[in-house]
C-alpha cells in the first residue's frame, strides 16, 4: 500500500500572500539527498507528507529518511519518526466547502483525497439496439452503484462497484471495475466495464448471463455525471435459443448525498422485480 504514496508529488497548494514561511526543515534520505521543506507531517501508512518550497506536497517512505533538522539547526527526527510531531510550518488549510448535493464532500484527485466511496444512482435510456424485443424491453434503466475508488496516482483513480438496477420488464446484477482519469480538481472522466452477473425478465424472454456492460462517464464540477453505455447479453424466449441482443444507452448518474437516495430508491424497485412473480431469474452458472 505504501508504494502509492511513496515519491509521488501532488498538487500544488495555494498559497497566501501574507504567508511567510519560517527557515526551511532540512531532510536528509538515504544515498545522499536532501530535501528542504516547509514542514514535514507524519502521514498514514508509515509514510511523511513534505510540503515544498513551492506549495506542493511529497509524499515519502519514513524508512528513507536519515535525519530532520528543523530550520535552527536541531535535530528533530524523533520528534516526527516516533512522536508524530509536525516540524516546520504547515501552509494554512482552506476552509471547507459546503458538500454538494450531487457530489460527495470529499471527492477529487490524490491532492484532496486518498481514497472515497462509489455511491451513485442512474437513470438511463435506450438509444440503440440490435432488435425491435431489445429496442421493447430497454426503453430505460434505473441503478445504483456502490463501492470504492482508491487515488493511485496524482491524476488516476482505480476501484469497483456492484451495480444493482431495473428497466421495463427486466431487473440485472453485476459487478464493475472502473478506471477514472482526473482532468481537474473536480472533474473526471471514467471507463467501467462490468459483467452481468444475474438477471430477472419479467416476460416471456428469458435473459442468459454472463452479459457485459461498459459505461462512460463525464464527472462534472457540479456532481452530475454525463454517462453512456453498452450492454451484450444473450435473450431469447422460453424454450427457444437464446440469441445475443447488443444496446446503448445513455442519461444522467448522480452521486453523494442525491445518489444515496436514487440509489436506494433503484434498489428497492430492483428488488422488487426480483421478488414479483411470475419470473424466471438466471445467473452464472457455479464452476461446482
Amino acid at each position: 500500500i505504501c508504494l502509492l504514496f511513496l515519491g509521488a508529488p501532488r498538487a500544488k497548494a495555494s498559497i497566501p500572500s501574507e504567508y511567510v514561511p519560517a527557515s526551511l526543515v532540512s531532510v536528509f534520505l538515504e544515498k545522499g539527498d536532501t530535501l528542504m521543506a516547509l514542514a514535514v507531517e507524519p502521514a498514514p501508512y508509515q509514510t511523511l507528507r513534505i510540503t515544498t518550497p513551492d506549495g506542493t506536497y511529497r509524499y515519502l517512505s519514513a524508512n528513507r529518511v536519515l535525519r530532520i533538522r528543523d530550520g535552527y539547526g536541531a535535530d528533530r527526527t524523533s520528534d516526527v519518526l516516533e512522536r508524530r510531531q509536525t516540524v516546520g510550518r504547515p501552509l494554512p488549510r482552506l476552509a471547507a466547502t459546503p458538500p454538494s448535493l450531487f457530489a460527495p464532500a470529499r471527492i477529487g484527485p490524490r491532492s484532496k483525497v486518498r481514497a472515497f466511496p462509489v455511491t451513485e444512482g442512474s437513470l438511463l435510456l435506450g438509444a440503440h439496439a440490435t432488435n425491435d424485443q431489445a429496442r421493447a424491453d430497454h426503453h430505460w434503466y434505473f441503478g445504483c452503484d456502490v463501492g470504492l475508488e482508491q487515488n493511485i496516482s496524482a491524476r488516476n483513480a482505480l476501484g469497483f462497484s456492484m451495480f444493482v438496477g431495473s428497466g421495463n420488464d427486466y431487473a440485472d446484477l453485476g459487478l464493475r471495475a472502473r478506471f477514472r482519469r482526473w482532468l481537474g480538481d473536480a472533474t473526471s472522466v471514467e471507463l467501467a466495464p462490468g459483467i452481468i452477473i444475474a438477471q430477472d425478465e419479467y416476460s416471456d424472454m428469458i435473459g442468459r448471463p454472463p452479459g457485459w456492460v461498459a459505461r462512460l462517464g463525464l464527472f462534472t464540477s457540479s456532481g452530475i455525471t454525463l454517462t453512456a453505455q453498452g450492454y451484450t447479453i444473450r435473450r431469447g424466449l422460453i424454450g427457444e435459443e437464446a440469441r445475443r441482443e447488443t444496446g446503448f444507452m445513455a442519461g444522467l448518474t448522480v452521486g453523494g448525498p442525491s445518489g444515496m437516495i436514487t440509489g436506494a430508491l433503484a434498489t428497492f424497485v430492483a428488488l422488487g422485480q426480483f421478488a414479483t412473480e411470475p419470473h424466471v431469474i438466471y445467473r452464472v452458472p457455479s464452476p461446482l
